[in-house]
Parts: C-alpha cells; structure tokens; sequence
C-alpha cells in the first residue's frame, strides 16, 4: 500500500530526475555550442549570429538521440509489445516530452533571449516572426532527432549490454549524412557534365539549408565552402524552410509508424 509519504518522495525523486535532466542538458548544450562556434567561426561560415544558430542546430542532432537512447525502458521490448496500443503511442510521445524536455527548455530560453535581441539592437536583420520560425524548426529537428534515437533502440533491442552504444551511432551517422550531402558533390562533379538537375535534391536533404533559409545566409558562398564545393558554380534556388521541415516530420512519423506496425505484428504473432 503507498502511503502519502511515500507518494511525496516519489514525486520529490520524479522532480528531481527532471531538474538534474535539464541542468546537464542545458550545460552540455552550452559547451558542445561553443565547442561547434569555435570551429565555424574559424572556417567563416557566416555572421556571428549566424553561426551559433548553426551550433545551436548541430548540437540538438547530437544531443537529442542521445537523450532518448538513455530510456532505460527499451524500445520493442516484450513489456513494450504487449502493451495496448494506445499505450505504445503514449510511452513513446512520454518518451519523447520526457527525455527531450530539457532541450524543449533551451530552445524556449534561445528564443526568448534572441527576441530581446532582436527587439533592443540592430545585431540581427531579420524579422521577429523568422525567429519564431527559426526556433519551431529547432524543436522539429529536436523532435526529429529524437525519433531517430528511438528508431537506434529499436533496431538493436537485442543488445542489453550495448544497446545505448549501438543505437546512438546510426542516428548520428544518418544526421551526419544528411548535413554532410552536400560534399557528395565533390566527386560527381568529375562524372557529371552539369550538377544543377541534382543540386536541389541534396539541398532538401540538409536540414541545416533551412536555418540558412530562415536567415537569408547564403552559406555556398561563404569562403570555405565556395572553393571546396561546386555548388555555388551553379544557378540554384534554396528551397524554403517548411519544405525541409516537413520532410523531417515526415520522416519521423514514418520512422514510428514502422515501429508500430512491427510491434503490431510482433503481438499478433
């Protein structure tokens, strides 16, 4: 039988669990900020503005499959299976609201701060609304990233000792591989005559082209990048932001529809 005290310790030790959460959070997001600010800033990907919002955006890859990896309750597990199955989709929206809260905290705290910014000097030349809009893709990509963690548990469910391992390092891989597409350029550009029927496609696949967006940053024409990739050889058109978004959300339900359903059948078998 659970008495008052004991209800109130455990809602001592939930809020506790919960306040530590976003404390490392938002401490590993600072420092891994810097960390990715240091290193664009020397390579002149942009404004100073501009680049920690590409940290910013590089950080919440990082961190937000990692934060649903570290569930000790795993993804495709006999006491997730023969759950009902509105039970399933609660674990896993509780999964996603209770792991990545501390990021949901630092893109809410980011915005806040930038509005004011933006409201008392001149430091950024784009409109308020765009900041909103910059910070609602943030939570996608948040959201996204995180999906692709659970969707790492998933795959390797088997792995009790190294699962955390094991399904961290393909949503890395995966994000990293989209943010890195552009450089596939590189050597299609000896096989092909002309670039610019596929340079779209790999635009729409870097989710990083709809911060750029939102900022008006015309980042294939930074320094670096101009001589490294043939992109900004080429007439081209950044696609807009919400296309990028919904192509990550799309993404993401697709990734947890499949989870469903494989549950689904694992249940019915």
């Amino acid at each position: 039988m659970t008495t008052p005290n004991s209800r109130r310790n455990i809602t001592v030790a939930s809020r506790t669990s919960i306040f530590l959460c976003i404390g490392l959070t938002f401490f590993s997001f600072i420092f891994l900020t810097s960390v990715w600010l240091v290193w664009l800033g020397k390579i002149k990907l942009g404004s100073f503005p501009e680049i920690i919002f590409l940290s910013e955006a590089l950080v919440i890859f990082l961190l937000s499959p990692v934060l649903t990896c570290c569930e000790p309750n795993l993804i495709g597990s006999n006491s997730l299976v023969y759950l009902p199955k509105y039970q399933r989709c609660r674990f896993i929206i509780d999964l996603l609201g209770r792991q990545l809260i501390g990021l949901w905290c630092v893109i809410f705290i980011s915005s806040l701060i930038w509005l004011i910014i933006n409201w008392t000097t001149d430091v950024l030349t784009i409109l308020s609304f765009r900041l909103l809009f910059l910070h609602l893709t943030l939570a996608i990509f948040a959201f996204a990233g995180g999906v692709s963690g659970i969707f790492g548990q998933y795959l390797f469910r088997s792995h009790q000792q190294m699962r955390f391992v094991y399904a961290v390092q393909p949503a890395i891989a995966w994000w990293g591989f989209l943010i890195l597409s552009p450089f596939f350029l590189i050597p299609l550009d000896r096989y092909l005559t002309d670039l610019q029927p596929v340079i779209p496609y790999f635009l729409h696949l870097n989710p990083l082209v709809a911060i750029c967006q939102l900022l008006e940053h015309d980042i294939f024409r930074t320094p670096y990048l101009y001589r490294t990739l043939p992109v900004a050889s080429y007439h081209f058109i950044y696609p807009p932001w919400w296309a990028i978004c919904g192509w990550q959300i799309l993404l993401a339900v697709g990734i947890l529809w499949f989870i469903e359903q494989k549950t689904s059948r694992m249940l019915a078998n």
